[in-house]
Formats: structure tokens, C-alpha cells, sequence
């Protein structure tokens, strides 16, 4: 683009995909096994999307993760699933990935990580990473640029006794993800780092953010005191996010209606997560303003509806409008995360 950002998509080949063809016959029969000639059509068109949800398409991985895990077990309803999946990929084909031209000295970087706790349907528990580029802005709650890096959007690999458990692990796994890309920028940009010593050579580094929409969560990593968790495994998660969090990065809160990486944990309408793509920039809130019911609810949809500031060529050539978050936004019934937990004040 004229202003060196540079823009991913994947649409063309997203719409060359094809279909799987299920007779009328095989429809009425949703409940049957699949056969393994149909399984092998599966796992190619889960391969074929997998491939752009790796690259591009961050806002289709809890979907298809879903669908990953249902092959070995595959019945015709899986095979419909699967072709829904493609068809919305396919709609918002023009969904890409922004990498913004940030200076040198301003880049630093965002992990945004949440997790859904194991459900009556679901038996697993699931943790969702956004880790972004940005700069210093954000960090003082004014709107800067967001350009995603790397995302994960899969089971949690062991049994979580509670949402804070889930929400622990999967924060965890979001630190040490910004950990190891703010030591490859080191290595690469800053003369003096030591990978040997990483704790120290962050030092030299613009402060990074580490995000959360988990209250509990917030106050156990923020709290002078030691955490004192049920669960033992807990603590220790708990006590490594702080260690990452004294090496020269803030640990923030915000509500789950802006939770980047909220539609990386469940099937759910990735709205928010496609206009953030889409607009390329981001702003987080004091904290004191997000604790007053719905302020932060109503900053979101101002800044969503109003053309960016920092590039505004993105608003010219996207066409993944921000009406639907905004719509998802207003209408969004917040659950609690936990007991007493981030969506209490817009009870």
C-alpha cells in the first residue's frame, strides 16, 4: 500500500475451495457414520482451510478446531458442519491480515489471551492466543496500531478444575508466546541483547502488554501478596504470569466485549475480532472508567464506528465493515467468567 502497510488475504484461494458432496439421501441421514471415502474428503477440506486459518484467517480457528476433532468420529452432520464452515469462509473471503508500518523504536508488542471452561457439550476446556505488534499508545489508553503476529486456538491439554484454571493456563501459554517473539525482535533489532539473559535485555525494550478479561485473574497476577489458589496447579500458573509480567511488561484488564481473542475459545460470531482485522488499530481503557456500567461498552462502539486515525487507507480499502461488531456489541449478553469474576458490571 502507498503508506508500506502490507496486506495478507488468502480470498482467492479461499473461494477456489470446494464443497463436499453429500447426496439427498445421505442428508436425511445426519446422525450416520461416515464412510472412509467421505472421512478422506474431510480431512482434505479441513487441510485446505487449516491453511488459511494458519496465515489470514484468525476468526475461523475455534470453528474448524471443532470440526478437527470430530473427524476421527465423523457422522454426516459433520460433513454438513464442515460445509457451513466453508461457506462462511468463504462469505467473508475479504477478511485479511494488516501489517502495519511501525517505527523501529516505537514497536512493541500485545498478548491477548482467554479461555471457555469445559461445558455440559463440550467436555474439554479451550484456550485462545492473539499476540499483536503495536506501540507505546496503547499502553496509555490511546488508539494505536494492532497488527497480528501469531494466534492459537486450541484444547487445553490437561483437566482445569475451574473457568480461573482454564483462564490461568491459557494466559500462561499467552506469555510465553510473547515472550519468545520479544526475544526473536531482540535478537534481531537490539544490539545488546543477551537471549542468554532475557529477563534483563527486555529491560532495554519498549514495555509490552499482557491482556485479560478475567478479573479474578487480574487481581490474583496484580496483588502485592502471594496468590493463594484451591488449586495448587493454579498458583504456579499464577506465579509464572507474574515473573513474565516483572520483565518489563504490564499486565492489563479489560471486558470481555472487547476480549480480541474471545472468538479463538468457542463457536461464536467473530465479528469483533474481523472489524479489529479490518480497521487494524486497538485502544484500551483506564480501568476506574471500564468499572462504571456499560462506559466501556459505549467507548467501544464509538471508536469502532469511527474511521481510524492512524491509517486511514485501511478504511478506503477494506470492505469488512465494523456494523456487525457494533451490532454484536450492543446485543451481546455477557456471562460471567467466574464467580464474582469481568462481566459483573454489566450485570
Amino acid at each position: 500500500m502507498p503508506d508500506f502497510t502490507i496486506r495478507a488475504s488468502q480470498g482467492e484461494y479461499i473461494r477456489q475451495i470446494p464443497q463436499l458432496d453429500i447426496g439427498r439421501t445421505r442428508r436425511q441421514q445426519p446422525e450416520s457414520p461416515v464412510t472412509e471415502e467421505e472421512r478422506s474428503k474431510l480431512r482434505g477440506l479441513v487441510g485446505s482451510l487449516q491453511y488459511a486459518v494458519t496465515h489470514t484467517r484468525p476468526d475461523m480457528a475455534a470453528k474448524l478446531g471443532e470440526i478437527q476433532s470430530q473427524i476421527t468420529t465423523a457422522s454426516v452432520q459433520t460433513l454438513l458442519t464442515a460445509n457451513r464452515v466453508l461457506r462462511e469462509a468463504q462469505e467473508f473471503d475479504q477478511v485479511c491480515v494488516h501489517y502495519l508500518p511501525i517505527p523501529v523504536h516505537e514497536i512493541t508488542f500485545v498478548s491477548f489471551g482467554d479461555a471457555s471452561f469445559a461445558s455440559s457439550k463440550t467436555h474439554h476446556s479451550h484456550q485462545g492466543v492473539v499476540v499483536c505488534a503495536t506501540d507505546s499508545r496503547l499502553g496509555q489508553n490511546q488508539e494505536a496500531p494492532l497488527s497480528p503476529l501469531a494466534w492459537v486456538s486450541k484444547k487445553i491439554p490437561r483437566v482445569v478444575r475451574s473457568t480461573l484454571s482454564a483462564e490461568a493456563y491459557a494466559m500462561s501459554k499467552s506469555v510465553d508466546t510473547l515472550g519468545w517473539l520479544r526475544a526473536l525482535w531482540g535478537v534481531v533489532h537490539v544490539a545488546s541483547f543477551d537471549w542468554r539473559r532475557p529477563e534483563e535485555s527486555y529491560k532495554l525494550m519498549n514495555t509490552a502488554l499482557v491482556v485479560t478479561d478475567c478479573k479474578s485473574l487480574y487481581d490474583l497476577v496484580t496483588r502485592l501478596a502471594m496468590p493463594a489458589c484451591e488449586d495448587h496447579r493454579t498458583t504456579l500458573e499464577v506465579l509464572l504470569i507474574k515473573q513474565r509480567c516483572s520483565e518489563n511488561a504490564q499486565f492489563r484488564w479489560i471486558p470481555t466485549t472487547l476480549q480480541v481473542a474471545d472468538s479463538l475459545t468457542k463457536n461464536m460470531d467473530p465479528s469483533l475480532l474481523r472489524a479489529i482485522l479490518a480497521q487494524g488499530r486497538f485502544r484500551l481503557f483506564d480501568t476506574s472508567e471500564s468499572l462504571a456500567k456499560d462506559a466501556q461498552r459505549r467507548k467501544a462502539i464509538e471508536w469502532l464506528t469511527q474511521p481510524s486515525a492512524i491509517h486511514p487507507s485501511l478504511s478506503e480499502t477494506s470492505h469488512c465493515s465494523a456494523e456487525a461488531a457494533v451490532q454484536l456489541l450492543r446485543g451481546l449478553e455477557i456471562e460471567a467468567e467466574d464467580p464474582g469474576g469481568c462481566a459483573d458490571f454489566f450485570q
